[in-house]
C-alpha cells in the first residue's frame, strides 16, 4: 500500500493510501437516493441534480446573476418582454 509522504509530520499522510490517478474523462457521481422519477417539473433535489449533470440549460446565470445564452445560439425578446422566440 503507498502512502502520501509527501509531509511525514502530518498525521493524515499515515492515514490515507495514495488512489492511483486517472484520466480526466469521467465524473463520478453517488447521490444520496435512487433517482425514482425523471420528471423535469419534479422538485426533489435527486431529480433537479440528475438534469443538471446530464443535460445543459438553454439559459444561465453568469457570475453577475444576469441571465445569458448558454445553449441558445439567438433569441428574440417581445416588446412587453413576456415571450420570447
Amino acid at each position: 500500500m503507498n502512502f502520501d509522504d509527501s509531509s511525514p509530520s502530518s498525521p493524515q499522510s499515515a492515514r490515507w493510501p495514495r488512489r492511483p490517478r486517472r484520466p480526466r474523462s469521467t465524473l463520478r457521481v453517488v447521490m444520496h437516493s435512487d433517482l425514482k422519477i425523471v420528471e423535469p417539473l419534479d422538485t426533489a433535489y435527486i431529480v433537479r441534480s440528475h438534469g443538471y449533470l446530464n443535460y445543459d440549460t438553454l439559459f444561465s446565470m453568469d457570475a453577475k446573476g444576469d441571465i445569458k445564452p448558454q445553449m441558445v445560439d439567438k433569441y428574440e425578446v417581445s416588446k412587453d418582454q413576456l415571450t420570447t422566440r
